[in-house]
């Protein structure tokens, strides 16, 4: 009873080490802040939009040798007729072997603090190829 034990205890760190667990990286998350400006234009209210805020972006590299991407942007705009708005803005991709774009979506929102309608926008790439894209008004 106690050999079986043995072995199987074996197998497990056997297999755990032959297996890592996903998600597992291979070195520290390196982290990037710093100011953003830029501009967009929402065909919801037909405007160009000026944004100011801030961006994080998260790099890592995994066990396997791949490498995941993760983009936040939070900000306030203003429409060219001065509308306020609030924006937040969020994409991630990854690749192995330093093929771009092997993953990619990104999501904006431009929520409207005045009577502009707001923005949801999501685009999806796999493998070079855009899966999906849309944008919805609402309010």
């Amino acid at each position: 009873m106690h050999r079986s034990g043995r072995v199987l205890a074996g197998a497990v760190v056997l297999v755990a080490t032959a297996f890592p667990l996903a998600g597992a990286h291979a070195a520290p998350a390196d982290v990037t802040r710093g100011s953003y400006s830029g501009m967009t234009f929402t065909g919801c209210a037909g405007e160009q939009v000026s944004i100011s805020g801030t961006y994080t972006r998260v790099r890592m590299q995994h066990a396997d040798g791949s490498h995941e991407v993760r983009d936040q942007v939070h900000g306030t705009g203003a429409g060219s007729d001065g509308s306020p708005y609030v924006y937040r803005e969020t994409a991630s991709f990854g690749y192995v072997d330093y093929r771009p774009m092997e993953h990619y979506r990104r999501t904006i929102l431009l929520v409207s603090t005045g009577p502009q309608p707001n923005l949801r926008a999501e685009t999806t790439i796999s493998d070079g190829v855009l899966v999906a894209a849309e944008a919805v008004c609402t309010g």
